[in-house]
């Protein structure tokens, strides 16, 4: 049943004005590195960072991702790619949060928004709908993507041309085409980030910042 049913995502990056969001479409057999994967592609991010899936019950904080060599008895992350979506996600409505960069800390809110039968002969994921484009990598969170922002915007800012040699293009904060997401095999991308090794359970996990 469950592979014949999908997940509807909304995902908003959280401290941003006006929002940027995105609407995923999931099969529910699917994992937490799918999902990642999915969010990376439809931001887009460029996958270069520590990410987790966190879930709040009171005092509880529940993390799933990538486990990290850099938190040694501190943090309990399940690994994402061995995790189940459908484990975590039982009703619709029901939210996570989605940390992305341990520096920056873009956060975003993940929210189930229903459980639908999958159509025949659609692919899986896609990103339907969605609004505004995602923040440059490593501009420096919500603060630093505001002052980019102020900056791209008024050619006699100060920061107006340094910003516009680091970005290398014109930005438009308002572009975002749905029909242009590109969703890469989640299962290739853990090969080849070297994130688990295939042929030992439980293999080698990679740390990355």
């Amino acid at each position: 049943m469950a592979a014949r049913e999908i997940f509807v995502f909304h995902v908003q990056l959280d401290d941003i004005a006006p929002a940027i969001w995105r609407r995923l479409e999931l099969r529910r057999d699917r994992t937490f590195w799918h999902l990642h994967c999915a969010i990376q592609a439809a931001m887009p991010w460029e996958d270069k960072h520590l990410h987790e899936f966190e879930f709040s019950a009171g005092d509880t904080m529940s993390r799933i991702g990538l486990p990290s060599d850099e938190f040694p008895g501190e943090r309990e992350i399940l690994p994402g790619w061995k995790t189940p979506l459908a484990e975590w996600f039982v009703t619709a409505p029901s939210q996570c949060r989605y940390w992305y960069d341990f520096g920056d800390d873009w956060f975003h809110t993940v929210t189930l928004e229903a459980i639908r039968p999958a159509e025949q002969g659609r692919r899986y994921p896609r990103c339907p709908a969605g609004e505004r484009r995602c923040p440059p990598e490593d501009v420096g969170g919500p603060h630093g993507y505001q002052q980019f922002l102020e900056a791209m915007s008024d050619p006699a800012h100060e920061e107006h041309q340094a910003c516009r040699d680091w970005i290398g293009y014109d930005w438009d904060p308002e572009w975002f085409r749905p029909k242009d997401v590109q969703f890469a095999s989640p299962e290739r991308l853990l090969r080849e980030y070297g994130l688990v090794d295939t042929t030992t359970p439980g293999g080698p996990t990679r740390t990355r910042r």
